[in-house]
């Protein structure tokens, strides 16, 4: 299946955002599969489901403030 990013940026508003928001989706869809035993036979992959439930709207996503700055000054 194809996601063309024209469509997903309509959808989300952000297509770089879009694309960090579906690669935490897909992790956590493998962290679920692996901990019920593997992904069964047949199943779609991680990427493809994130980005079809987020394509539909099924993602639940919120930015989060950071305490501190990613990298300390003078590292």
């Amino acid at each position: 299946m194809v996601f063309p990013v024209d469509e997903i940026a309509k959808t989300f508003g952000n297509k770089y955002e879009a694309i960090i928001v579906a690669s935490r989706e897909a992790r956590r869809i493998t962290a679920l599969r692996l901990a019920a035993g593997g992904a069964p036979e047949g199943a779609v992959k991680p990427t493809v489901e994130s980005l079809k439930r987020l394509m539909a709207k099924d993602v639940k996503w919120r930015y989060v403030e950071r305490s501190q700055p990613a990298f300390a000054e003078g590292e």
